[in-house]
């Protein structure tokens, strides 16, 4: 069992300009506390009990903070009297290393169950094993290149890639202290220019585990990325709120695709969209009840290259059409352009739309976003799908959910399950979810 965390605090933090002028950067504060607070706290939960952080720039702020807040951890805080890269600055701390540690850097912030991976790196025989996960930037990324969990290379960022898979080294990792005895004390080192390789040429196995997904991990490093942490929490907030304090319903969110309109593989021709039975009835129905109706729909089809934003315009102008022509109209369409994966050849793909986002089901982003946009109470909404994906969004975005389908293997548990949207507005306003 690993119970304890080595933290990486030695960066400049230049990019963050005046709010590094009297901290470090780990020590800059986020939603009111420094962000290893907020680091410290995941680290708490999932069992980690030591905590060694190796520091550099304004070593003595954190020494000086954490003597007077423990956090409930034993923290010993060191000071590297020189840069020594990433890695290096462990392999000299290796005296006060446990047989098996969690790595973390103390500029990412960290708002995920991390038993995720320390129970992935417990069932793997393997000396190290490293978070990756989907980029939104993997065209200058560091990639893992892997053979089922195991790797077998890297891709560092600035080198050619010629359609790897956009798996991304998270910079987290559970290790072995045997990895770190194999490299030279007292010199620079970096874990993926170094450590790694030189663990795979003595026949150390190592082994990936890849984020679900369900929480949020972003590096802090500039004043954007910064913005984008401020803004998870200021959404987290929401979403709490609506959990405890669910309402009745004001808001449908529906899917598209086998919801509204026929399933059609990949839809990219506006003469096959095709309302489902009931679906214009069921929409006008949410209109007369006076219901916001929100479209939030995943469309990989344009970052493949298979329609153009012009095309799915006409898609959803002749959706428009189609529900005018049964009494009915949606608000808003949210929609996601995004695919994950840059290893597909599809003909006409667009590259910079072939990354990691935070919109694409089940991430809740379309939902929060719509939230911000239009003043939104999440606790008084509910969405409509027919994927799992739609009921993992729902529940990311403080939502309740009703699956058109089988909900017989489906976690989270949608609260209701249903034959047609027709059935779905039907519930809504007779009320069933108001006690969900």
């Amino acid at each position: 069992m690993v119970q304890q965390a080595v933290i990486l605090c030695g960066g400049l933090g230049t990019r963050l300009g005046d709010l590094v002028a009297d901290v470090p950067k780990p020590m800059v504060e986020i939603g009111g506390k420094p962000l290893l607070v907020h680091s410290l706290a995941r680290l708490r939960e999932a069992g980690i009990t030591d905590v060694v952080m190796a520091a550099g720039y304004k070593a003595d702020v954190i020494r000086r903070y954490f003597e007077t807040h423990p956090q409930g951890l034993s923290i010993r805080v060191f000071d590297e009297p020189r840069p020594l890269g990433t890695a290096g600055c462990v392999r000299d701390l290796l005296p006060h290393l446990a047989e098996r540690f969690l790595v973390v850097y103390g500029d990412v912030f960290i708002d995920f169950d991390l038993r995720e991976l320390l129970g992935a790196a417990r069932d793997q025989d393997a000396m190290a094993t490293l978070l990756v996960r989907a980029s939104d930037h993997p065209w200058d990324s560091d990639l893992v290149v892997v053979d089922e969990r195991r790797v077998t290379g890297f891709i560092r960022a600035g080198e050619p890639r010629d359609y790897p898979r956009n798996l991304a080294n998270a910079a987290m990792y559970v290790v072995d202290r045997r990895v770190i005895e194999l490299m030279p004390a007292g010199e620079k080192l970096d874990w993926v220019k170094d450590v790694f390789p030189a663990a795979m040429a003595a026949g150390l196995p190592l082994a990936v585990h890849e984020f679900s997904g369900a929480g949020f991990l972003k590096d802090m490093g500039t004043p954007q990325r910064l913005a984008l942490v401020e803004q998870y929490l200021a959404d987290k907030r929401r979403v709490e709120q609506a959990r405890g304090q669910p309402g009745p319903i004001s808001t449908v969110f529906l899917d598209r695709d086998g919801v509204i309109n026929e399933e059609v593989d990949l839809l990219r021709d506006p003469a096959d969209f095709r309302l489902l039975p009931g679906a214009g009835e069921a929409v006008a129905a949410l209109n007369a009840a006076g219901m916001q109706v929100i479209v939030v729909t995943n469309q990989p089809v344009i970052a493949r290259g298979l329609c153009s934003l012009k095309t799915l315009e006409a898609i959803h102008a002749r959706m428009s059409d189609a529900l005018a022509a049964a009494g009915g109209h949606v608000d808003a369409v949210y929609f996601c352009p995004h695919h994950p994966e840059t290893h597909h050849r599809d003909p006409g793909g667009v590259a910079s739309l072939r990354v990691a986002c935070d919109c694409r089901k089940p991430a809740p982003g379309m939902i929060l976003r719509a939230a911000r946009e239009r003043g939104i109470d999440l606790g008084a909404a509910v969405l409509v799908g027919d994927r799992l994906s739609d009921v993992q969004a729902a529940s990311r975005a403080g939502l309740r959910s009703i699956l058109i389908g089988s909900g017989a293997v489906c976690q989270p548990r949608p609260n209701l399950v249903v034959a047609s949207l027709r059935e779905a507005v039907s519930a809504i306003l007779a009320g069933k979810l108001s006690a969900s």
